[in-house]
């Protein structure tokens, strides 16, 4: 790079106009999708329909309250002020400020292109460095939301703070850092990612700069240049601590963001690890990409984790190797792994495990590792320019094509979320969010699916259990939605909960929704004799005898003396299509053996057995237990129970048996 104190400007080429042009006209391309679409139930409400800051355009009261309050949970005065420059210019519309956010993409593509000039001396090396700033899938996000305008605007002082920095290297001014310092302001006023500055002008500072080198003799020798280049930047570090500071409290006073709270130290940390595996797997392999990648709600393993530990420290080990050969390396992958380093969620905020959003500025630091070395193959002959020149059209071609898709998905609001459930697992904020847009819709039995799908996932969702027990009570069976709402907990709280809400919905009548909820809370707690008791008896009002007696059998021998599976199990044999004598005198056995003092639940037993009595053909001793029902029954003040005993003994004094079906003391 050249020296500061001798580079002279030098005006754009031919060429550098032309792929600058090429560049800008195949975004037009890639994003036009755009100017038909909507907004998304996805901040983008609350960023600017119920952003008092926004919505009502640029006004004094408007610019004092956007400098001076924050807004779900955040501070971004000239985000808001963008925002409502917009509903100045255009109005509440989504095309005109997903238009405004492609031309600041395009102008940071711009500032990155004259940037990469400088440091590569190479138009076509910075051409691609901008392509893949303009056409990488993962950058889709942060310019067709709406809600992203703080990376997009915050973008362009990033490459602004890059470019002032890098045009004043190796012997920066203080006039030259106070102008970068300025950026960094001004930036985070926008997005306070730019916090992070003062880490990448350290790395701009050994690559590009060469101000330092790791090595320990040179170390000993000028160890004080090392010190400098920290202590120059000693006004970044103080607003960057500044501001830290104030992202901590406006996000503490707002209330946060909704959390995963079931996670663990551990978890955290192995996610921590996954993650730089994942945004390293999506630079070079961007497929299914979304908008929303759930915390999972089930302990995961530490394959990918270990897998991802191994190549992070290969790489690194790697790069810190070549650190004097190819300083470069080490320098694109350090911006890479330190930018990231607030995101990849060792401390863990929200709801998403990653988000495509955050690699908007650290997937430079990638694309600088890769570029390098391939521009110095490049000149190595006439076969390589061929190869890399023809490698290099398929990518950006590649990232094109599949940023175009990408943005297709941005059409609205199901359209997004339905992507999400379709690349994601047991994505319930996908399943809430599609069925929050049905309802709205008028869609009431899509809206139930998905809000039981949420359910299913993290059953203690109470936002989908609030939802759908309003939506009982509108259709006509308040029930149901009481004890919904009655069983809905604190958001967040855990993702089990299920045999709770399927116990619940058996009591609200709900036992087709109510299967998969005991399945899964038995699959999770194989000794749950509750959950077994609560499915059988569910089997058995859907018709599914055959099923409900498994269910009832699991439960009895977990728990021989569960008064009412053994009541059913007896009564559901009894009544069997096909049924042997010997396990229908074990069940008489094991019944009365069974049987105490709780009188209150002994008739529908005696039924059961008598019952059971009268399939062997033993009418007599079918009497002698209806007898004893009767009389238990009498005791325990039952009339109900005394009239239906009574109506069995006339059965069985005529050698009837009773038919399969349910019995009337369900």
């Amino acid at each position: 790079m050249t020296d500061s104190k001798t580079a002279k400007k030098t005006p754009l080429t031919r060429i550098e106009i032309g792929i600058i042009a090429g560049i800008l006209l195949l975004s037009a391309i890639v994003y036009f999708p755009l100017h038909s679409q909507d907004f998304v139930n996805f901040d983008d409400r609350i960023y600017i329909h119920e952003n008092p800051m926004v919505k009502e355009g640029v006004s004094l009261d408007a610019l004092v309250d956007q400098f001076t309050t924050t807004h779900a949970a955040y501070w971004l005065p000239l985000t808001w002020f963008s925002l409502s420059l917009d509903v100045t210019l255009f109005g509440i519309s989504a095309p005109a400020m997903k238009a405004v956010n492609v031309l600041l993409h395009l102008i940071s593509t711009v500032l990155l292109f004259l940037w990469s000039r400088r440091v590569l001396q190479s138009p076509w090396a910075a051409g691609f460095m901008a392509a893949v700033f303009a056409f990488h899938p993962l950058h889709v996000e942060s310019v067709a939301w709406v809600t992203e305008r703080k990376d997009c605007l915050s973008g362009v002082f990033w490459m602004l703070a890059l470019w002032t920095y890098t045009r004043a290297l190796p012997t920066p001014t203080v006039k030259q850092i106070f102008k970068t310092w300025l950026w960094m302001v001004i930036g985070c006023l926008a997005k306070p990612s730019l916090l992070a500055l003062p880490v990448l002008l350290l790395i701009l500072d050994f690559w590009p700069g060469r101000r330092f080198v790791f090595n320990l003799t040179a170390l000993r020798q000028n160890g004080n240049q090392l010190w400098r280049c920290l202590w120059e930047k000693w006004p970044l570090w103080v607003t960057a601590a500044g501001i830290a500071t104030v992202v901590f409290f406006t996000q503490q006073s707002g209330g946060g963001r909704e959390t995963a709270q079931w996670l663990t130290p551990e978890s955290q940390l192995r996610l921590a690890f996954e993650a730089y595996g994942h945004y390293l797997h999506d630079v070079f392999i961007p497929n299914n990409l979304c908008a929303l990648y759930p915390v999972p709600v089930e302990a995961g393993t530490w394959g990918w984790a270990v897998g991802s530990m191994i190549v992070v420290a290969s790489v690194s080990f790697t790069v810190w190797k070549l650190r004097c050969t190819a300083p470069y390396l080490l320098a694109g992958w350090s911006w890479f792994i330190l930018l990231m380093l607030p995101y990849v969620g060792i401390i863990h905020f929200g709801v998403q495990a990653r988000a495509d959003r955050w690699m908007y500025i650290p997937l430079v630091g990638v694309a600088l590792a890769v570029v390098i070395p391939l521009q110095r193959l490049h000149k190595k002959g006439i076969w390589y320019q061929r190869t890399i020149s023809v490698a290099a059209i398929i990518i950006i071609a590649a990232m094109a094509i599949t940023s175009f898709k990408q943005v297709h998905y941005w059409q609205n609001t199901v359209r997004l979320f339905e992507r999400i459930a379709a690349v994601t697992e047991h994505n319930y904020y996908a399943f809430d969010r599609l069925a929050q847009e049905y309802r709205a819709a008028g869609k009431i039995e899509s809206a139930k699916t998905f809000y039981y799908k949420a359910l299913l996932v993290v059953p203690r969702f109470s936002r989908s259990q609030i939802h759908l027990a309003e939506i009982y009570e509108r259709t006509g069976d308040p029930g149901a939605g009481r004890l919904l709402r009655k069983n809905a907990r604190h958001p967040w709280t855990a993702p089990d909960g299920h045999l709770d809400l399927g116990l619940a919905l058996v009591r609200g009548g709900l036992y087709r929704e109510a299967v998969p909820f005991l399945k899964r809370a038995i699959e999770n707690t194989p000794r749950a004799q509750d959950g077994f008791s609560a499915l059988g008896f569910a089997y058995i009002q859907l018709g599914n005898p055959s099923s409900a007696r498994i269910m009832f059998d699991r439960a009895v021998a977990l728990e021989p003396r569960l008064y009412s599976s053994l009541s059913h199990l007896v009564w559901l044999n009894a009544t069997a299509e096909t049924v042997s004598p010997d396990t229908l005198r074990q069940l008489e056995q094991m019944s009365t053996n069974a049987i105490s003092d709780i009188t209150s639940i002994i008739p529908p037993l005696w039924d059961g057995i008598a019952a059971s009595a009268a399939r062997r053909g033993d009418f007599d001793a079918a009497i002698q237990y209806i007898d004893r029902g009767l009389e238990a029954a009498e005791q325990a003040g039952l009339p109900r129970f005394v009239d239906h005993m009574k109506q069995r003994k006339k059965q069985y004094q005529n050698h009837i048996v009773p038919r399969p079906g349910t019995p009337q003391w369900k």
